[in-house]
């Protein structure tokens, strides 16, 4: 079950592994899907569940100000995902590195909202995006980080320019006019998956070399044209 909830996931079945026997979950019936659904739906979901955690354990995950172990393990399994996701990709693992050194504060803040509002079942652009846009608060802005994730899905990365408001007019131009930036990558990642499930319904044969070519017109244009 362990493996089957890391395919859906952004953690690997060892990551899961270790969340389902944190201690106070490992002796729940169905942990594996009390699992998936914190993952899913962050932390406020333990209060589905507060009958059968037991209660020093639920008053300890529930705390709002609490750094809990268990909130930890799973933001670092998240940061794991993100430099595991960009292996190969340098400019991605660079611009990663500088937003944590470089303003810390916010770096933090993107797995924190993840792990108390959910979302691991979200593609890594979005965390991209959460991560440039550091104007956005990514709790209290969440619906404008997804209207820009929206957009970059049906109108392609140069969609980007609707948002110029809310990034720095030479960090928007570095990641439209560099074909290896973050976000370029990123959505060219996310377009990878997409793009053969969307021509298998109009059965187009199954050729890496047409959905490679697909998923970057898709990038760079959008579902919509």
């Amino acid at each position: 079950m362990a493996a089957s909830a890391a395919q859906n996931t952004s953690f690997d079945s060892n990551a899961i592994e270790q969340i389902t026997n944190y201690p106070g979950i490992e002796i729940l019936d169905g942990k594996q899907g009390i699992v998936n659904d914190l993952l899913v739906n962050g932390r406020s979901v333990l209060r589905k569940y507060e009958q059968l955690i037991p209660p020093e354990i639920f008053s300890d995950e529930i705390n709002d100000d609490s750094e809990t172990p268990l909130l930890q393990l799973i933001k670092d399994q998240l940061r794991k995902f993100w430099e595991s996701s960009f292996q190969g990709y340098p400019n991605a693992l660079s611009f990663i590195d500088g937003v944590k050194s470089d303003n810390p504060d916010h770096f933090r803040s993107v797995p924190q909202a993840t792990v108390e509002s959910g979302g691991t079942l979200t593609p890594i652009v979005f965390a991209v995006l959460q991560l440039l846009f550091h104007a956005l608060d990514p709790v209290t802005d969440k619906d404008t980080l997804r209207e820009i994730f929206n957009s970059l899905k049906n109108e392609g990365v140069h969609s980007l320019r609707k948002f110029a408001d809310y990034i720095l007019e030479d960090e928007l131009e570095e990641q439209l006019k560099n074909q290896e930036s973050p976000v370029v990558q990123a959505l060219l990642m996310y377009n990878k998956e997409q793009v053969p499930t969307l021509l298998k319904k109009t059965k187009i044969p199954n050729t890496k070399h047409l959905y490679n070519i697909a998923a970057k017109s898709v990038t760079a244009s959008g579902l919509l044209k």
